[in-house]
């Protein structure tokens, strides 16, 4: 076991010879005065310097101790003192481009996840919008009184009718967390348990419209809407459907064994992996299908992770996911990506009865 080496070591600044110090005579004319520079280290690597100090260096190339009254004699004849060597600062150094490194990085992936949540936010905005203009009774919102400080509320309404420039909304008070991946098809399960039993409210669709966030940022200042004997203001609106929701939850790569896995998120009804067909690349499958999803359930998604043997992890995959409901209907998602850059889902068949 190797021991942590520290302590104070010096490095020569100058040297003099006693000529110039007008010291010299016949005994000591080889011997010189070194003018050095005490520093703290760390196995042998300058952290900070301390003190300066002067040193007789004799024939024998030894370093010695000066007296002090002579020391003084010496000193008072160097009239410009040598300046500490910047390299006697690396720890500091260290330290400072160090936390530099580190508060650039932060600053970077701050600026990342602002600007990815910004772009989520508008893009959720528009869809939002988009479906006040051609809205089923298949759409609900993810609301939020603004009376509260927690987003976590668990309230969304759903569109139970609608007439002419108005529609009918029922309040859901969930125990479902919000998630920013999908508003959740527990949602809807608990809309088919507990629908005798909800509030319910007319409001035209000009009035929604000004509940919806338009800015990012902005929630402070949108006044809301006053509905269900509160104010409400509408995050995000989405139709459901009776159909499994797939968003991938990250990959992993084991190298050594060549072994790839897909971690997926499933915030749709129950559903299983019934066969996955490989489209493009080498890639056998470590899992015997069926797998069913609802093993691995919270109260908003299910999850599970399918592992493959790759040959070649430089290639670019391409595989289809065919999943089965309940009632045994096709659903089918296309994924494409590299064991490097990940992987995107798209949904390319739906089992559901979808406009």
């Amino acid at each position: 076991m190797s021991t942590i080496k520290f302590g104070i070591r010096s490095v020569r600044l100058k040297s003099y010879s006693l000529r110039e110090l007008g010291l010299e005579n016949e005994v000591n004319a080889k011997m010189r005065v070194e003018y050095r520079q005490n520093y703290f280290h760390l196995h042998f690597l300058p952290l900070f310097p301390t003190t300066k100090v002067l040193r007789l260096r004799k024939e024998d190339q030894q370093l010695y101790e000066i007296p002090e009254h002579i020391r003084t004699v010496i000193a008072s004849q160097i009239k410009e003192k040598p300046k500490t060597p910047w390299y006697t600062f690396l720890g500091p150094i260290i330290l400072l481009v160090g936390l530099t490194v580190y508060f650039g990085n932060l600053g970077i992936k701050n600026y990342q996840t602002k600007a990815y949540y910004k772009e989520k936010f508008y893009q959720t905005r528009d869809h939002s919008l988009q479906l006040l203009d051609s809205l089923d009774t298949h759409v609900y919102f993810k609301i939020r009184d603004t009376k509260r400080s927690f987003r976590t509320d668990g309230l969304y309404a759903k569109v139970e009718n609608i007439y002419k420039d108005s529609i009918q909304l029922v309040k859901l008070h969930t125990d479902l967390k919000y998630d920013e991946d999908r508003l959740s098809y527990q949602v809807q399960k608990y809309y088919e348990t507990y629908a005798a039993n909800l509030p319910a409210e007319w409001v035209s669709i000009d009035t929604l419209k000004k509940a919806i966030l338009r800015e990012y940022g902005s929630s402070s200042k949108n006044k809301g809407i006053h509905i269900f004997e509160t104010t409400m203001i509408i995050e995000e609106a989405a139709s459901i459907y009776k159909e499994p929701y797939l968003v991938t939850d990250g990959k992993g790569v084991d190298y050594i064994k060549k072994q790839m896995s897909l971690r997926l998120k499933n915030y749709g009804c129950e559903a299983i992996i019934s066969k996955i067909h490989l489209k493009k690349g080498m890639l056998k499958w470590d899992q015997e299908f069926p797998i069913d999803f609802s093993k691995y359930s919270s109260n908003t998604y299910s999850k599970l992770t399918i592992y493959a043997t790759y040959e070649n992890k430089e290639e670019e995959y391409e595989f289809i996911i065919d999943l089965r409901d309940d009632e045994n209907m096709l659903h089918q998602y296309e994924v494409k990506g590299t064991l490097e850059n990940g992987f995107k889902l798209k949904r390319i068949r739906s089992g559901s009865k979808r406009k």
